[in-house]
């Protein structure tokens, strides 16, 4: 599925004039229950016809320790609005599994939610930062509270 919507998404913007399709899938795995700790896997790829066959190509990619734009918080309250009715979204206060981590394929501390494994991942990218841990927190919280807001789900904010 993930290589057909690939497909689908270079074709739309192929360029006619080059035959560029400059669009490259970032795919999330946040709440597989297999990850050895709380973040998330992240693949990256292009899928390239190599005799007649789409042939996906993994790409390499590094973060910077850039701060996020201003504008981030706005880009993300519009995608938490957006998904408000959405039949698929996740239900945050949902349990994500009933450990904390995985070592040496055992099953390590307490029940975790999946809003609780969403700001742990998202913490471990923001540490990439140039935010404070205060500062990661303080974001996080935004985006938890516009969750609480505009989903109408109490999450503690």
């Amino acid at each position: 599925v993930d290589i057909d919507n690939q497909i689908n998404y270079q074709s739309l913007f192929r360029d006619s004039k080059t035959s560029l399709e400059p669009f490259i899938a970032f795919i999330v795995g946040p709440y597989d229950l297999r990850l050895p700790t709380q973040s998330s896997k992240v693949q990256t790829f292009y899928v390239q016809h190599r005799g007649g066959q789409p042939t996906p190509l993994e790409i390499e990619y590094s973060v910077t320790d850039d701060t996020p734009a201003p504008t981030i918080m706005d880009t993300v309250t519009s995608l938490v609005i957006g998904e408000k009715f959405s039949e698929n979204r996740v239900m945050p206060t949902e349990l994500w599994r009933p450990f904390t981590k995985l070592e040496a394929g055992q099953p390590i501390g307490g029940p975790i939610t999946k809003l609780a494994k969403l700001r742990a991942s998202l913490t471990t990218y923001l540490e990439k930062t140039t935010l404070s841990f205060d500062e990661s927190q303080e974001f996080l919280d935004k985006i938890a509270k516009c969750i609480q807001d505009s989903w109408e789900v109490d999450l503690g904010y």
